[in-house]
Order: structure tokens, then sequence, then C-alpha cells
């Protein structure tokens, strides 16, 4: 480590302050924040010492300056997610309430409403609380889930009077975790509420939030209100406005079937192509004195009115952040390496907020952009495209100087072309295996035909990109370009028609594939393997990857072989009560016979991916039901509001637990009463989270 660059160790240092913000925003780790934090104080001193005394000589001699530095970056890491961490304000609404008891606050809607079923989900912000007689100022976050029929908007204020419950981690297996989620967006708290919960106030005060969000608004009006067809207007929303729920489920099913859904977010290639055209719009500007400052400093403005009009999401700031680091620097005539500029974006993102480094769009985005730039080009060099269309196609070898002028320029369009090509299979390639691990983690699932779409849909989306600019800005004009319109809706019904027809092809996409921690880390190190080797050419690194790449396999493989062993059942609730047996990689999973198939919920459907079942079957029921474990207990499942009233002690002979599933209060007092009758301990589902037992299969 002593030998790294300066390059290199500024992005080993970053790299360990994100391990550090890592561990710092668990909620495990809460506890050792006073050891740390004397830790970090404790090398803070130590490196003031070494500055004083001038020690550090020393120190980079025997190689410890590295460790030590990275050390202290980890434990920087892990306080910045300490003090970054909104329950730790002082001002909290948590603080002032208690978790399931009514309580009164004030609140701002920020953000739009997302329909989730019955309700739709908003985020708001907490004014204030009601303590009392007096209200207190207050901070935080919480979501809201509010009726269909009550209407809301973003930066409306209501007073709300319900119950606020505390975001809870997920009791049922394998369950995508939700509470963690929004802990990385510092809220750690919701409300169910309907209408009659909800007071709106007049709310006089539009901050800068409100008002981008009034502007970005504005915007989705006037792309609603061309000639393009209601799909085209929801794929224009989100390919200019990153408006992720305006093109639909199925288009967007279809960009990720296709391995281009990442079009759909705005990233860096949006904003660059927002940097490019304001630095062309402002270059008149740089000929005036003290110009060419006004035009980089109106420059960041402008991509960063950009980055808060399109929702500010991940990759958009760390792409906001790296031009406008790269812009500003150029002001002082450095040319700052751009890996540098990745990773300090990385950096200033981690300090504003800690959490964010557990959110996938996040690590989606520095994994793709800094294989990008590291790979892309070294790469590149060792396919020599331009000897290779020489040898194909010489315009010198044209004696006739008249001929050769007429061949020289569709021999340069196609040598641009081939060199076109050739870059964006390498750029689709490098991105797609550097976030491959994540991926597969994350979505459990590869497309196919990922290079084919790129390849096909990348050249052309910096041209589609300025189209569609190009249109809104004539329309927040008062113009209405119809050629440009039209031009626009023929882009976007071929991008569209062509992410259908990939998807629809057959083996489109590999589905199910099994992919946990334990297993992303090893993919990660394969990954990181592997670029090392690609600069080093070192065999060393050659052996590790392939040593990790079997260890993969081999883990893989013990996974197949305990799952087709596996027999045993799980009850749990989500929604429904719902109990699920596997057998092998076989599942029958049973439902409630109140309710149809289509309340399952969606982490009935998802276990598979856990479990390796290779075939589900739906069967309904009737509660109670009897199960029974591999030690010889029975297990009596019931559900506490089904007739309850029908029942007595003695349902309970011969039985070693009553399991309550979704209990209603006064079906939970007279299932309880009737197991302390019968001296039968009781598993409530609700508060104890899932329960799961091995059976032993019967012999056919």
């Amino acid at each position: 480590m002593a030998t790294l660059g300066l390059k290199w160790r500024f992005v080993f240092y970053v790299l360990f302050f994100g391990v550090g913000c890592w561990v710092g925003t668990l909620e495990s780790g809460h506890h050792l924040s006073p050891f740390l934090l004397a830790a970090v104080l404790a090398f803070m001193l130590l490196f003031g010492v070494a500055f004083v005394a001038k020690p550090l000589a020393f120190l980079h001699r025997k190689g410890v300056a590295v460790p030590l530095f990275a050390a202290s970056a980890l434990l920087l890491g892990f306080s910045a997610g300490e003090v970054r961490n909104p329950l730790n304000s002082p001002s909290h609404f948590a603080r002032f309430i208690e978790s399931g008891e009514p309580s009164v606050v004030k609140v701002t809607v920020s953000d739009r409403p997302h329909p989730t079923g019955p309700y739709n989900r908003v985020e708001a912000r907490v004014d204030n609380v009601l303590v009392g007689d007096s209200s207190v100022a207050t901070s935080g976050m919480m979501l809201l889930y509010v009726d269909t029929a009550t209407a809301l908007s973003q930066g409306e204020l209501f007073l709300l009077c319900a119950k606020i419950y505390e975001l809870q981690p997920p009791r049922n297996p394998h369950a995508f975790d939700t509470c963690r989620y929004w802990l990385s967006r510092n809220i750690c708290h919701r409300a169910w509420v309907n209408g009659g919960e909800l007071f709106s106030l007049k709310n006089d005060r539009k901050g800068l939030p409100q008002r981008v969000a009034d502007y970005r608004e504005h915007l989705i009006s006037k792309v609603q209100a061309t000639g393009l067809s209601p799909s085209q207007k929801g794929l224009m929303q989100a390919l200019v406005l990153g408006d992720r729920s305006a093109p639909g489920e199925a288009t967007e099913e279809a960009f990720r079937r296709s391995g281009i859904t990442h079009l759909l977010c705005v990233s860096g290639l949006h904003v660059g192509i927002v940097a490019l055209l304001l630095l062309l719009l402002l270059k008149p500007l740089r000929a005036l004195k003290g110009g060419r400052q006004a035009a980089a400093i109106l420059t960041v403005a402008g991509v960063w009115v950009f980055v808060a009009v399109t929702g500010m999401a991940p990759s958009t700031l760390r792409a906001g952040v790296m031009f406008s680091f790269m812009i500003l620097t150029r002001l002082w005539h450095r040319r700052p390496p751009m890996l540098n500029a990745i990773v300090f974006s990385a950096l200033v993102l981690l300090m504003v907020r800690p959490a964010m480094v557990h959110e996938m769009g996040f690590q989606l985005s520095y994994a793709a952009v800094s294989a990008l730039v590291l790979f892309t080009s070294p790469i590149r060099r060792k396919i020599p495209v331009e000897v290779w269309v020489e040898k194909v196609w010489n315009p010198l070898r044209v004696d006739d100087p008249k001929a050769r002028q007429f061949v020289i320029y569709p021999y340069l369009l196609f040598q641009w072309l081939c060199v076109r090509l050739v870059d964006c299979t390498i750029a689709a390639l490098v991105a797609q295996l550097a976030t491959l691990p994540l991926s597969l983690y994350y979505f459990h699932q590869f497309p196919v035909y990922f290079l084919l779409a790129n390849v096909m849909v990348v050249p052309f989306a910096s041209l589609m990109l300025g189209a569609m600019a190009l249109l809104l800005v004539l329309l927040c004009c008062g113009l209405r370009p119809l050629f440009l319109e039209r031009a626009v809706g023929e882009m976007l019904s071929w991008l569209q028609g062509f992410a259908d027809w990939v998807s629809s092809l057959p083996g489109a996409v590999v589905q199910g594939i099994y992919f946990d921690r334990p297993m992303l880390l090893v993919g990660v190190g394969v990954v990181v393997s592997c670029c090392v080797l690609l600069y080093r050419r070192r065999w060393q690194w050659g052996a590790l990857a392939a040593a990790l790449l079997v260890m993969l396999v081999a883990y893989d493989l013990l996974n197949l072989r305990q799952a087709s062993r596996q027999h045993l059942w799980t009850v749990y609730f989500h929604r429904r009560p719902t109990v699920e047996i596997f057998s092998g990689n076989r599942s029958l999973v049973l439902y409630d016979a109140a309710h149809g198939a289509d309340y399952l919920d969606y982490l009935v459907k998802d276990n598979d991916i856990a479990h390796r079942i290779s075939s589900r079957t739906l069967q309904r029921i009737d509660l109670p039901l009897t199960l029974t474990s591999s030690s010889g207990g029975k297990y009596l499942v019931v559900a506490g509001h089904h007739d309850y009233y029908r029942y007595d002690a003695t349902i309970l002979q011969d039985v070693d637990t009553l399991v309550l599933v979704s209990p209603s209060r006064r079906g939970e007092e007279s299932w309880r009463d009737m197991a302390e009758e019968a001296n039968v301990r009781v598993y409530n589902i609700k508060t104890e989270g899932s329960l799961t037992r091995d059976f032993i299969p019967i012999e056919k």
C-alpha cells in the first residue's frame, strides 16, 4: 500500500470512508459509537502531533501512514454516519411522540403521491408537533399512506391527527428490508390516514424545494400538452424529467428485460448533454473580461437546476457534483483525472448523507461509471478499429484525385460508424460486467440480449435526448414546432417498439437467479481481481479471480444441494395469512379461502429466489389448519378473526402450539383464553415474526 500513487491513495481513502458510512448507518452498530468516536479523536490527535513533530517521513518510510490514514477514514465515515443519523438530531419529531400512540403534527408534503394499492404514498416533512398545549418546531421526514379518495399535491401543508408508527424490520422470510431502504433516505416513521384525519392549512411560504417542484409540474404539463400518445408522453417524462412512474409498469418491464432500463434513469449522460448545451450557448460570453468565470458559474448553476428538477436521484447527484468539480477546476487551468472527480463526488454525497451508501442507485451508478472510466480506454487501445477499417477500405488506394475526393467522405462516415459501434460495445460490456453482481443481487435476473439492445440504442441516445430537451425548451418559450414534435414521437415509438421486440425474443431474460450477500461479496471480489489484473498483469491476481470464481460456483452448488433436500413449512403474514410448504425444489402455497389469490403479497411470489423453487402451486384453504414438525410438535394455525366464537378449548387437544395469524383484538383474547385453559403455548405471527419448522415427508 505504501507504493500507491496519490490518485489511488485518494480513491483508497474514500473507499474506506464509504465502508465506515455503511457500518455507521447500520442499526446494529450504534452501540459502538462512543468507543469509535473516541478512537477518531485519538487518531486526530495522533496526526496533529505527527504534523507538528514532523515524524511523518518516518511513517511513510515504514509503510505505516497508509494503513493509519485508511483506519482514520473508516472511523470518520462511521462518525459521519452517526452524526448525520436523523434520529440523533435533538429536534427530530420522534423525540416528542410515542410510536403507535395518537399524535398531532403539522406536515408538509414533499413529493408527488405514488399509488400503492388502496393508498397513495407520499413523503412528508414534520414541521411541528403538539406537545401538551404548546407546539414544538421539529425536523425529520415520515411516510404517509393516504386513501386514494384524498387528493394531495406537493407542497401542501396539513395538520395530521393519527397514530405514527416506527418502521420495523421485516419479519417474513426473505422479505425486502423496507426499513433499511427508507432509513437510507432519512425516513424512519410512517402513518396510515384517511381524509378525515388530515386538515388542510394555508401555506403562504414557498421555499426553494416547493418552487422547484412547481416548476417540474409546469414542465410535465408542457409535455402533456403535446400531441404525443400517452405512452410517448410517459416515456419522454422519464427520459428528460426523471419521472419513473410515468412510463407504466409494462414499458419499464420491457426496458428491464432488454437491459436498457438505465435510459429511464436520469444520469451522467443527461447531465453531460445539459452541460454541453450550456457551454455552447455561453461560449460568446467567454470573450468578455471575466466572461470565462461567469460562463463556468452559470453552467454549474444550470446543471444544478436540471438536477433539482429531475428529482435529485443518486446518479444525477453524482453527475452534478462531478461536472461541477471539473468545470470549476478548469478556471485554474487544471484538468483533474476523471476518476478523482468521480471519487470526489462520492465523498461529497456521503458527507452530506452517509446513508446514501445503502441505496441501490448509488451503488450501481458508481460501479458503472468507475468501470467505464478505468477500463474503456485500455480495452479500446487494444482494438485498432481504424487499422482494420483501413485494411477493408482505404481511399488512398484510388489513383484518381477526383475519385478519391468522392470516396473520402463515405469512408470517414463508415470509419466513424465502426468506431462508434466498437465504443458502444465495449462500454456496454464493461458496465454490465461491473454491475453484474449488484444486478443479480437486487434484480435476480440477467438480460441475455443486453449487448444487442445497448449497441442499437445508446449511439442514438444523445440525439434523442437533445431533440426532446430542445422540444421542451421551445414549448416553455410558447412555441410548438410540429416537425420536431413528430420527429420526437417517431423516435420514442421506435425506442419503445425496439424494447418490446427485444424483450419478446425467446430467452430474453434469465430469471430466478439465486444471489445472496456472501455471493455478492465474492462476485465483487471476482470483478475487482479481474480489474486489477487488467492493469497490473500479474498472475497472482488472475489466480485470485479464478479461486474466487470456483468458491462462488461451489457455494452455489452447495445451496442447490441443500435446497433439494429441504422439507419445511413457513407461516407468515403480510396483508393476508399464508402458509407455504417447501419440499425439495417445489412449493405449495396455502392461502386463506376468505380472500382471492390476487391478495397474495409479492413476497410470496418472490421467495422462490431464496428457496430455489422450480414450481409453485396455489391452493385455497380454510383455517384452522393443523401442521406437524419433524420433532413431533403439533401446531394449530388460526386467523384470530375467523369465527373464534364457534370453537372451544377442545379444538386444542393434542396441540403443542397455537399459531395466531392476523388476529383481531377480541379474537386474540378469546384464543388466548382457550390456550390458557388447555395449557397450550401461543405464538403470534404479528408480534413474533414468521414461524418456520422442518417436517418429515410422507413416503408414497
